[in-house]
Formats: C-alpha cells, sequence, structure tokens
C-alpha cells in the first residue's frame, strides 16, 4: 500500500477530497461528495479513504490538510453554516477511527 496525504476543500456544497503524493507532491484520486448526501464530515471522508484503498493506497494518510469555508467559533468548534455539519476540532484531529478501513 502507498503512503498518501490528505487534502480536502469542504464547502457548502460539495467536500473535495484528494490524494497528494508525499514524494512526488501531486495530487491524485480526487473525488467530489455532496454534503447533502452525508450526515457528517466523517460519513463522507470514510467513503472517500474506501474508495482510494482500493485504488492501493494505504488505509490512513500520514497526514492531512481541510480547509472549511466556515467560521471558527471559540477555537473549539467549526460550524459549517450550509452544510449543517458540526465539526469539533479536538474529535477531528483525532480522528483517527474515520481514517480506519
Amino acid at each position: 500500500m502507498k503512503p498518501w496525504h490528505l487534502v480536502a476543500d469542504i464547502g457548502g456544497s460539495n467536500a473535495r477530497f484528494a490524494v497528494a503524493d508525499p514524494f512526488d507532491d501531486a495530487l491524485y484520486d480526487s473525488r467530489t461528495y455532496a454534503v447533502s448526501d452525508y450526515p457528517a464530515l466523517t460519513d463522507a471522508l470514510s467513503e472517500f479513504v474506501k474508495e482510494i484503498t482500493g485504488l492501493g493506497w494505504a488505509s490512513r494518510p500520514d497526514a492531512a490538510c481541510l480547509a472549511l469555508a466556515c467560521p471558527v467559533e471559540r477555537d473549539v468548534v467549526v460550524s459549517p453554516t450550509v452544510t449543517g455539519w458540526l465539526i469539533v476540532k479536538h474529535s477531528a484531529h483525532n480522528s483517527k477511527a474515520v481514517l480506519s478501513s
């Protein structure tokens, strides 16, 4: 299995995920998911990881960078205004179970 880094752009309508290859800095296997199809970010992320694991990438990324279109409240909770998803920063940081198959 090949190591990889997760890059994501989470907007009000779509969540976009891609694999960043740590050896050549290129993006691979990008996917776009309608946020209305998933009750939470972790559900969309799990779907992405399941799909790319089948393509030969490792079951977990070595690193991740997520861009979220939303305000930050008290440096604890991120609440995207359109998606309705609630993301607790501490939980997202420690969400190793989500990134396992």
